[in-house]
């Protein structure tokens, strides 16, 4: 980033991840979801252009008059800790490390800002037939709340067409490896004189661990959920020798996961979500004898991590009352019921009744964990159950999930500040537009945007949803004269 320390951005994303780059195609699409360009646009798909040759269209098609500010290409940059590695990398780590092949999302649900269907139409462009490239969801019948698509798409296939957007738009060279600290709202000086004339507008430093600088009149925050880990209370994690106890995001940093052995070992897992299943293959597939599989309350079986009245064709009625009801602790409880808590698919189910016939795992549903002390001499723990039970356990792995608190998110502390913004269950109270409050130019979208955007804020779907809103509100920012958009307030 030599030479570009002073250069005043006119945006700074932070993440590189799939709802980031949602976000940058909506932004970067002169008319996402304009139904005279799905049509054309589809027509043009169909005759099974190559992987070049679809780029080129959506290139041209950009170019047309993707930026609402002219000719000109905003100046943007996108900072992820691990953005040395491409796009969307923890997403991909995840999904590799936990073999997580199929996602859970319908396949209408993906960045591309212009067709529903263009998921479908890229696969058949490459010549992949429905099976290779997608599978299908059961457990679901077509009914009144649910019409489909029916299929999810592989992790292949959405990694690969993520590629092709970030190709696409000409996001490759606005990656920047780097881990943010904070967001800082400053006034910025760009080619003014000393006297704070014509050059001052309001902004922000976006300050990365190595010190570095970046100046920008508008920051969208795409932060993660998995940055503060979830531990039950009756676990320490810190009781016990690295790598006894940990937590399922641990292993997507953990280098050539495939090279762990656990062989003999008795693996306790905690958690009844999706990602807990996942765990207990890969936990079994190296090597160990047994595991536990602790469930708080029940298994519930269920496509989707939202419930179906949230996902199919009644979802727009359900977002019509949430965002009528004006009280964020009554938000807050619509998310609650919505998410309900882990689920697993009908597929995960089938993995561990499979593992439980193997004689590998054993689910203890309505069990919770009371106490887990690690004994040196044994080298494993005495875990005490609330059925009043003890078992012994040579490694915990807590499927827990993470906090949400956007206080504890140390790259908020600044504008926590400087502008106050009220938190409702830890999740900040943005305005409409995603905005952190009136007349301040930094978004939040992701799993913390949830009280603006619905209880599916962390999913695809929410994604598109809080792209479509923050790129709106942009453009109109930049549809303004040079002096108004500036501060766009």
């Amino acid at each position: 980033m030599e030479g570009e320390a002073d250069t005043v951005q006119d945006l700074v994303v932070v993440g590189a991840g799939p709802h980031a780059l949602t976000f940058l195609c909506f932004l970067l699409e002169q008319e996402p979801m304009g139904a005279a360009l799905v049509d054309a646009h589809r027509a043009v798909i169909r005759s099974r252009l190559s992987d070049r040759e679809l780029r080129a269209i959506i290139d041209r098609r950009r170019r047309a008059g993707a930026s609402t500010r002219g000719s000109a290409r905003p100046k943007l940059k996108v900072v992820d800790r691990h953005g040395g590695e491409g796009w969307m990398r923890n997403w991909r780590r995840q999904f590799d490390v936990l073999r997580i092949e199929n996602l859970r999302s319908n396949a209408g649900l993906h960045p591309d800002p212009v067709d529903p269907e263009m998921l479908f139409e890229y696969a058949r462009a490459l010549g992949l037939s429905m099976e290779e490239g997608f599978a299908p969801i059961t457990g679901v019948p077509r009914s009144r709340e649910f019409h489909g698509p029916f299929q999810v798409p592989t992790a292949a296939l959405f990694a690969r067409f993520c590629d092709f957007l970030v190709q696409a738009y000409r996001l490759g060279g606005a990656l920047v490896e780097g881990e943010v600290v904070a967001i800082e709202q400053v006034e910025l000086r760009e080619g003014g004189g000393e006297d704070g004339g014509d050059g001052v507008c309001n902004g922000f430093c976006v300050t990365l661990a190595n010190g570095t600088i970046l100046k920008s009149r508008i920051v969208v925050a795409s932060v993660g959920h998995a940055n503060l880990r979830n531990f039950p209370d009756w676990i320490d994690p810190d009781s016990a020798p690295a790598g006894r106890i940990s937590h399922a995001w641990d292993f997507v940093h953990i280098e050539r996961v495939e090279k762990q052995r656990y062989g003999g070992e008795v693996i306790l897992i905690i958690g009844g979500g999706q990602t807990s299943v996942q765990l207990a293959a890969l936990a079994v597939d190296l090597g160990a004898k047994m595991v536990v599989l602790l469930v708080r309350s029940e298994l519930k079986v269920r496509q989707f991590d939202s419930d179906l009245l949230w996902t199919g064709r009644l979802r727009s009625e359900r977002l019509r009352a949430f965002f009528k009801e004006a009280h964020m602790d009554a938000r807050l409880g619509m998310i609650e019921e919505a998410r309900q808590g882990g689920t697993i698919t009908p597929e995960g189910k089938a993995t561990l009744e499979c593992l439980e016939a193997q004689g590998r795992c054993r689910v203890m549903e309505g069990v919770e964990g009371w106490d887990a002390q690690w004994v040196p001499e044994k080298g494993s723990f005495d875990v005490l159950l609330s059925d009043d039970t003890e078992m012994v356990a040579d490694r915990i792995w807590a499927a827990t999930g993470s906090r949400m608190d956007v206080v504890e998110e140390g790259i908020f502390d600044p504008m926590m500040t400087s502008s106050p913004i009220s938190t409702v269950g830890g999740y900040p109270v943005l305005q409409p537009d995603l905005r952190w409050n009136p007349g301040v130019n930094m978004y939040v979208i992701g799993a913390y945007s949830a009280l603006a955007v619905g209880p599916d804020a962390v999913n695809l779907s929410g994604a598109r949803r809080a792209g479509f809103k923050v790129a709106k509100s942009i453009k109109e920012c930049w549809s303004r004269t040079p002096q108004q958009h500036e501060l766009c307030t």
